[in-house]
């Protein structure tokens, strides 16, 4: 009977550490028409509560870590002050079609990352800071792409060490949740044209709505002037009326 449980358990851990040494391949086909492909919600993402700067390090054990997206971060994860603290981890490949093709990456959440790249740092969001006087939220909007050099047909790592902070108002999800956003998206050449377009899209739609409200309003405004106006004229013709004629 041991010799049976211990079977399943080598078998079960061979399994366990194949799962987790095997890359997600990446190809152009994966990208949306944006150019742009959220790694949040896929699978192969590892992750370990807590801190500890030698997590960046390409040759990370992973064996107590946990098959865990970003996409699912929420406050169950957070400390007794609301801070939420960890480490990501995930190895990807890239096939022959996104030969040549230049990458870059973008952090669309409020949630503060410092991404290394086979253990190099190169880039931060935000800032993580472990005081929590040095921490600094990301501001996602109109965020460039930081540049990455991914090379078809080998296999990298990609490590994220992510802080975030619960808001009181809203205790059930941290700030990077509180929208439809992603802690890692990767960008194709073309992202840049097509997020301008949809800024500017943007910014004619909130120029449209702000215009009709100051219209709005200054019609109400001038509305309420005529009232005012025409309850003064008609007071003044009363009295006119009711003046004795001699």
């Amino acid at each position: 009977m041991r010799l049976i449980l211990s079977v399943l358990f080598l078998a079960f851990s061979a399994i366990s550490s194949l799962a987790q040494n095997t890359p997600l391949l990446l190809s152009n086909k994966d990208f949306g028409p944006n150019q742009a492909l959220s790694l949040s919600a896929m699978k192969g993402w590892l992750f370990k509560q807590g801190h500890n700067p030698a997590w960046a390090k390409q040759s990370l054990n992973t064996t107590d870590w946990q098959s865990f997206s970003p996409d699912l971060l929420s406050s169950l994860q957070a400390d007794s002050k609301g801070r939420t603290e960890g480490w990501f981890c995930i190895k990807l490949k890239l096939d022959s079609s996104l030969t040549n093709v230049p990458l870059g990456a973008i952090n669309t959440t409020w949630t503060a990352a410092d991404v290394y790249l086979d253990g190099s740092l190169i880039a931060s969001f935000g800032k993580t800071g472990s005081k929590v006087d040095d921490y600094r939220e990301h501001s996602p909007f109109y965020s460039i792409p930081i540049p990455l050099q991914l090379f078809p047909n080998k296999v990298c790592q990609l490590a994220i060490h992510v802080v975030d902070q619960t808001p009181q108002l809203k205790p059930i999800l941290p700030k990077s949740q509180q929208k439809s956003a992603s802690l890692f998206t990767l960008t194709g050449p073309l992202y840049n044209h097509y997020a301008y377009q949809n800024n500017m899209e943007w910014v004619r739609y909130t120029t449209c709505w702000i215009s009709v409200i100051l219209v709005t309003v200054f019609l109400v405004w001038i509305l309420s002037r005529l009232n005012l106006l025409g309850l003064s004229l008609r007071a003044e013709l009363l009295g006119f009326l009711d003046w004795p004629i001699h």
